[in-house]
């Protein structure tokens, strides 16, 4: 099955934005839960210093580092996405540019994608997984992590979206 879908900035922004997320979460979960040790380890400071001992430092001191690894964290969080946004506006211009519409090939063999910068045919082999996250289909590369090809429904016809969604189920596991 072939299919020519033409560029939507606001559709690849969003898209872009998802796998963002989704690369994203688990790390930023548990950064957050930091939040959680540097509470307790100041209140438990607060409680074992107002007793008298100076145990109670201890857990200031360790409340200090959590808060400081945590805000490095959220630093290099945001820095990357800003960078991420820089290079998503970068590459949303060049398809505005070229006005060419993307290419996607669901064969029996493999998956064909062609835009304005590349052309490539990957056996099915080569994908890990796939999952569908706000009606988008993600197809997980097996060799990068995070590397994906992403269409969603707002791009194709809902007919299309479903004989899609059969081809890669028969191809790859949901992830």
């Amino acid at each position: 099955m072939k299919i020519e879908i033409p560029f939507d900035k606001d559709v690849f922004r969003k898209q872009m934005l998802l796998s963002f997320s989704v690369v994203w979460k688990a790390n930023l979960k548990k950064n957050r839960r930091r939040l959680i040790w540097i509470v307790l380890s100041f209140f438990t400071g607060l409680y074992v210093y107002s007793t008298g001992d100076m145990m109670g430092l201890i857990f200031f001191f360790l409340a200090m580092l959590v808060f400081i690894n945590f805000i490095n964290y959220e630093w290099f969080y945001q820095k990357n996405k800003k960078k991420y946004l820089r290079i998503l506006s970068e590459i949303s211009e060049s398809f505005e540019n070229a006005g060419q519409n993307t290419i996607w090939e669901f064969e029996e063999d493999h998956l064909g994608y062609k835009d304005h910068r590349f052309e490539t045919r990957i056996k099915w082999s080569a994908f890990k997984n796939y999952r569908i996250i706000d009606n988008n289909l993600f197809i997980y590369s097996d060799t990068v992590s995070g590397n994906a090809f992403v269409i969603g429904l707002e791009e194709v016809e809902l007919d299309i979206w479903n004989n899609i969604k059969e081809i890669v189920a028969g191809k790859l596991s949901m992830a």
